[in-house]
């Protein structure tokens, strides 16, 4: 009996098996292969082993950017799980310089302002919303433009979701560090280096569940920095944002000492996720976005950070803060502030009142030019939008950064491959048409779908963060997954997908009043003896 499983096992899968792991190490090897044949350096490819793009199409969430005051030709853009790019060519086209380092999540880039060559890159995805979000490794840092970088530390910092450089001083940097958020931890808070990064030393520090979650700098007084806090905890099941360690706080002394802004107009505690900026034109007026029950939505002070009052109550601003909570302040205009979450907006009236901008949705960070406010940056999750003009007009950036959860390929000839791809859903293409894109030096940032996206299908039932798993025995019967417990089985020949969920599927209900608690991405198997047999786990 072993000898017939073993030969079984042998000639049903050894094709399967072969086909996977490389397509696999696309993901485990394959960018820092092509990062070595860019001159990159990193792993050496292996031997008979080569990686292609196969699509089937760009796109997906840029989560930091990072321009140079005064040259509208130089940008970094980090994704959430691709790395860090860049542009010399405002925006054109956009080579990858960070894929032979150990971590690809990018939670903060920032330039150095006396400095453009020193350039950082925080790890991590700060943008939090599931348990299944990328961690990092640390903080970078190039100093030659990106073109080699090094780890300089705060491994265990989980995610760094803003790093602030002094205006003169390129050794004096500032890390925002949010922490892991799934649990207690000691590395956490702000982060100060004055030597560039050899030491770093803890500055403010709330308790063990709480993080910073934005940190703003006075230009024109460096001393004088206000920060946001955020007390959350993150489980399987849900993320448990405020407490009592949320907050503002200011220092007037460069970060030495830290004073908790209590009263003066602050809403009452317990509140959530926290940002803050001071307007660099005009240090009087700061502006805290800060997430509550029903206190409000925008606060500001007109005297430096001493006093505070609500200028805005909508909740669209702060809704799903975990995820959002950004904004920013025009350099030549304390009254223009721009706040990015599910959709983006713009007040010019001090907050009193926001109107939705059509500048991207899902959106994330922000960057202004300090010399020019018309050259803006916003990220989101399909990519990025960038405007010379003040919105007049716009270009849009897509980067190959698709984030395929699962792949899986079936027994035809030529064979297909199937996945599934966080906001795109499910899919599946031939292994035999190669897209335009990452394998080509200068990628184009205005780039779409690539030479062999129209060969993809799509829509095979479940959605974007489960599995998708042909038949073995035909592969027009492909079976998906989907969050919410949803399980479909989708037939090509009637283009439809049908229900095979195990219980019913909702998104609102209780964990403790539903039959089967199941993940994000519940796995979903099937036996490759009897193709009948499905497997599907949940808690």
């Amino acid at each position: 009996m072993p000898g017939h499983f073993e030969e079984r096992m042998r000639d049903n899968s050894l094709v399967r098996q072969t086909v996977a792991l490389a397509l696999m190490g696309t993901a485990l090897l394959g960018w820092p292969a092509m990062a070595q044949r860019r001159g990159g350096g990193g792993m050496a490819q292996p031997d008979g082993l080569s990686f292609r793009f196969m699509g089937p199409a760009v796109g997906n969430r840029i989560s930091a950017v990072a321009g140079i005051t005064g040259d509208p030709a130089t940008y970094y853009a980090g994704a959430a799980s691709g790395g860090v790019w860049k542009s010399t060519d405002s925006g054109r086209n956009w080579a990858p310089i960070f894929d032979s380092q150990t971590s690809q999540a990018i939670g903060a880039l920032a330039v150095a302002p006396a400095d453009p060559k020193t350039v950082w890159a925080g790890t991590g995805e700060a943008w939090a919303i599931r348990d299944s979000d990328m961690m990092g490794d640390g903080i970078y840092k190039s100093t030659d433009a990106g073109a080699t970088w090094k780890n300089m530390g705060l491994v265990e910092s989980g995610r760094i979701g803003r790093i602030v450089v002094h205006p003169t001083d390129t050794n004096t940097v500032y890390a925002c560090v949010a922490g892991r958020l799934t649990g207690p931890q000691e590395e956490r808070g702000i982060f100060r280096t004055r030597d560039g990064g050899q030491t770093w030393q803890r500055i403010l520090f709330v308790d063990a569940n709480t993080g910073c979650s934005g940190l703003s700098l006075d230009p024109k007084d460096p001393n004088f920095m206000v920060a946001g806090t955020w007390e959350v905890v993150m489980h399987t099941y849900a993320m448990l944002s405020g407490g009592a360690g949320s907050g503002v706080y200011a220092s007037h002394d460069g970060g030495d000492t830290w004073k908790k802004i209590e009263g003066h107009g602050m809403p009452q505690p317990p509140v959530g996720k926290t940002d803050v900026a001071i307007a660099p034109g005009d240090a009087r007026r700061v502006y805290a976005l800060i997430q509550t029950a029903d206190q409000g939505s925008v606060w500001r002070s007109d005297d430096g950070g001493e006093n505070w009052a609500a200028v805005n109550w909508q909740r669209a601003l702060i809704g799903r803060a975990g995820y959002y909570i950004r904004l920013a302040v025009n350099p030549t205009n304390a009254d223009e502030v721009f706040v990015a979450d599910s959709s983006f907006w713009g007040s010019t009236d001090g907050g009193k009142s926001f109107r939705e901008l059509n500048w991207g949705g899902d959106t994330h960070d922000i960057w202004i030019d300090g010399k020019d406010p018309n050259r803006i940056l916003v990220t989101h999750d399909g990519g990025m939008y960038m405007t010379t003009d003040h919105g007049r007009t716009s270009n849009r950036v897509t980067l190959p950064i698709g984030q395929m959860y699962h792949v899986a390929v079936d027994y035809d000839v030529p064979y297909k491959i199937y996945g599934n791809m966080q906001d795109d859903g499910t899919m599946r293409g031939p292994n035999n048409v190669v897209e335009s894109g990452p394998n080509v030096p200068g990628f184009g940032g205005g780039f779409g779908a690539g030479r062999g996206a129209a060969t993809w299908e799509h829509g095979l039932g479940g959605c974007e963060s489960g599995f998708t798993i042909p038949d073995p025995t035909d592969s027009n019967i492909v079976w998906a997954s989907c969050y919410g417990n949803e399980v479909t089985r989708y037939d090509a020949r009637t283009k439809m997908a049908r229900s095979v969920s195990p219980w019913l599927h909702t998104l609102d209900a209780q964990p403790n009043q539903v039959k089967y608690r199941c993940h994000w991405t519940a796995p979903l198997a099937i036996d490759p003896f009897d193709h009948n047999t499905v497997y599907y786990g949940c808690q």
